[in-house]
């Protein structure tokens, strides 16, 4: 009895010293222990205090940083073209909707042409995401009949693809806000123009690539230009209230 004892003494060893070196760079999920790599921005059980202050300072310092890059003009540009075409598509081939300024719309619909384009991302294209997702990541695939279950069961990019989804539509409010606010109070400012551009662009191109594909520090990244930069829209238009 003895020896069987002093014989497992070894293999408990080394199963502890290699469950701890994997610890380090990954921990379990607590739903389906699945094992998850670590990010810069965890926040861990001693972090409790430094959460609140350091995520309200984070989230408000890229306020600024978005009003930066919305300075540079890039994102406006990388909608010339494209958003003309795709409006135009979207009124039905209508040559009677596109302008000759701009993005390829009338001046003064650039912001409602961003929202239309968003909408569709948000609510057509992440949630084919969604089903894609729930198609490949349970057994039974997507069904229809009860679309929710199984969702919290879901892991690695099935997951992902899911939450996106569910992130595009809790942020959907704040860029409806934004686009009614500035169309009715100046449609034709070129600078919040560019910070409404600047936000769709982030959550349409970088956040939802990053979140599918697990690059979550581009992810985060893209996030906080994409509310930093309605954040700016929003304080812009109150201060000329």
């Amino acid at each position: 009895m003895s020896h069987i004892v002093e014989s497992n003494k070894p293999v408990t060893v080394r199963a502890i010293a290699k469950e701890g070196s994997t610890s380090e760079k990954a921990h379990h999920n607590n739903n389906n222990n699945e094992l998850v790599p670590k990010s810069l921005a965890d926040f861990g059980p001693n972090d409790r205090w430094f959460a609140p202050v350091g995520i309200h300072a984070l989230f408000l310092g890229f306020v600024p940083v978005a009003e930066y890059v919305a300075r540079l003009r890039l994102t406006t540009h990388v909608f010339n073209k494209g958003l003309g075409t795709f409006t135009w598509a979207m009124a039905g081939f209508s040559t009677r909707q596109l302008g000759t300024a701009g993005m390829g719309v009338a001046a003064d619909k650039k912001v409602l042409a961003l929202g239309l384009f968003y909408a569709v991302v948000t609510f057509v294209s992440t949630t084919a995401l969604s089903i894609t997702g729930q198609t490949i990541g349970r057994p039974g695939g997507y069904q229809n009949y009860q679309p929710r279950k199984g969702k919290p069961e879901l892991s690695g990019m099935a997951h992902r693809m899911v939450a996106a989804h569910q992130n595009a539509l809790e942020n959907f409010p704040i860029f409806a806000l934004t686009v009614a606010l500035v169309h009715f109070t100046a449609p034709t400012n070129d600078h919040l123009i560019e910070l409404v551009a600047l936000h769709v662009f982030s959550r349409s191109f970088i956040y939802l690539p990053a979140y599918v594909l697990g690059i979550d520090v581009a992810r985060t990244a893209a996030h906080l230009i994409s509310l930093g930069a309605a954040i700016r829209a929003l304080t812009l238009v109150a201060l000329s209230a």
